[in-house]
């Protein structure tokens, strides 16, 4: 399966993934989670993060509007988010 950029995803990796139990096992951590998804991903839907986010107690969203599975259109700012939350926890 192609999926961008010349990267490929093999059929196993499809089957496999399809049958793992995400959400049960998402919903065994407690600890703070960190969810950033581009609402125009077409790879993972960005409901997913949505349905994550009802699962982690300690969980924060930030839905980035126009963004892909990559964040090809502002990377730096994905970056950021992903810093100051660290940053934030490691205080």
């Amino acid at each position: 399966m192609d999926i961008f950029n010349g990267l490929k995803l093999g059929a196993n990796y499809v089957r496999t993934a399809q049958t793992l139990p995400i959400y049960e096992t998402a919903s065994q951590y407690q600890g703070p989670a960190l969810m950033v998804h581009g609402t125009q991903d077409t790879v993972v839907p960005y409901t997913y993060s949505l349905r994550y986010q009802r699962i982690y107690f300690n969980g924060e969203l930030k839905l980035i509007p126009g963004e892909d599975h990559g964040f090809s259109k502002d990377t730096a700012g994905a970056v950021k988010l992903v810093a100051d939350f660290f940053h934030k926890q490691l205080k």
